[in-house]
């Protein structure tokens, strides 16, 4: 992806020099996008961008993820999905949470107990989802 090669000498300089300032940051910056990209940006227009990348990450400091260098149409082209029924009925796990002596503090044979149990649980529902017909048929 071209804006994350744009981006990631701006990023070691960011975090490897801390004599840099916003502005030398941003002269730097504007260069390398026209190294990769192969035109010019302004200035204010390389900050919204390093903005709109650094606002996605959230502090992470994870510049590889791709995600953080997608335009805004990019991001939002994939529906998201509707999640689907699961019935709701835990108390198999319930009886095995009451059988300990301590629920605060399980043994080790309660803690392998109830993931035994919630995997149970969970591919019953699995399969029991699995053969209700779809709205399209399938």
């Amino acid at each position: 992806m071209k804006l994350r090669a744009a981006f990631v000498l701006t990023f070691a300089n960011r975090f490897q020099d801390d004599t840099v300032s916003a502005a030398e940051l941003a002269v730097a910056g504007v260069e390398d996008y026209r190294k990769v990209f192969g035109h010019q940006i302004s200035p204010r227009h390389w900050q919204r961008l390093l903005d709109r990348i650094t606002t996605r990450d959230a502090g992470a400091e994870n510049w590889n993820r791709l995600d953080l260098y997608l335009s805004h149409e990019d991001r939002l082209r994939r529906q998201p999905e509707t999640p689907r029924e699961v019935p709701v009925d835990f108390a198999n796990l319930e009886d095995e949470f009451n059988m300990w002596a301590n629920p605060l503090k399980p043994t080790f044979t309660e803690e392998k107990a109830i993931y035994l149990a919630a995997f149970n649980w969970l591919e019953t529902a699995m399969q029991t989802d699995a053969r209700k017909p779809t709205p399209s048929g399938r």
